[in-house]
């Protein structure tokens, strides 16, 4: 394995060995700490099993991104609402209570009920797709097909979809601890608006 201190999901090289890199780990060191990340990072699948089923032991509750005092303070710290209620910083009872608001919209019923409609959005996305010179697939089709579908399910009208988009993005951006300050702003102001 290349090294704990090594360990960083937000690197092109880290994507484009991605599995090389965990084989490694599970082989090596299945469980490490990531000094650059400030987390156990955990690989081998009943390891992750058991701490999954373990939320005593091994809180997700409080965690919070690496983010500057600064910036923690603009969101309203690391105990307030925003870093509070999400669904990845939460343990049970309160994370099994987001979970099954979330389930619900998401039952084989709910989806099937929305087949023809994702079907017709399907015909669109391809039929847009057609009308340019090059394909490009993902764009065109793999990134708005599952991020309005998940939107209609919710009740998010398709007009909202880029800014979901955009929150979602930042949301990840924000574990990465090497986004400068301006990144974090930028962050932030997507936490802000996205719970507002």
């Amino acid at each position: 394995m290349r090294g704990p201190e090594k360990f960083n999901p937000f690197t092109p090289t880290y994507h484009r060995d991605l599995y090389e890199t965990f084989d490694a780990a599970r082989l090596e060191q299945p469980v490490f700490f990531s000094p650059m990340m400030n987390l156990w990072v955990v690989t081998r699948y009943d390891d992750v099993k058991a701490v999954l089923k373990d939320p005593e032991a091994f809180s997700s509750a409080g965690a919070v991104a690496p983010l500057t005092p600064e910036i923690l303070r603009l969101i309203g710290g690391p105990d307030g609402p925003i870093q509070r209620t999400a669904l990845v910083n939460s343990d049970p009872p309160l994370h099994t209570r987001f979970r099954s608001t979330f389930q619900k919209a998401f039952t084989p019923r709910q989806v099937s009920r929305l087949e023809p409609e994702i079907r017709d959005l399907t015909q669109s996305l391809l039929a847009d797709l057609g009308t340019h010179k090059r394909l490009e697939a993902v764009g065109g089709l793999c990134d708005p097909l599952p991020l309005l579908t998940i939107c209609r399910l919710m009740g998010v009208p398709d007009a909202d979809a880029a800014d979901i988009k955009r929150w979602s993005a930042d949301s990840i951006r924000a574990s990465n601890p090497a986004l400068d300050l301006e990144g974090q702003r930028t962050v932030a102001q997507s936490m802000i608006d996205f719970y507002s």
